[in-house]
């Protein structure tokens, strides 16, 4: 699946802010939401994602371009 096709089950896609980790990379590429983010991650493959919580107040999703 791909960050493109996960954030299409957002309610409102634009309203969600998430942030994607590039596990090649092993860092934070991107902080927005769908409308901001880089052209070269739409396509790419969601990995895993982190849920919500107390020490992770936003979505973040896992991805690799590789």
């Amino acid at each position: 699946m791909t960050v493109e096709d996960f954030m299409e089950y957002s309610i409102e896609e634009n309203w969600q802010k998430f942030t994607l980790y590039d596990v090649d990379k092993g860092e934070e590429v991107f902080t927005g939401n769908i409308d901001e983010c880089p052209d070269e991650y739409f396509e790419a493959e969601v990995c895993s994602f982190d849920v919500i919580d107390e020490n992770s107040p936003r979505l973040t999703l896992n991805v690799s371009r590789e």
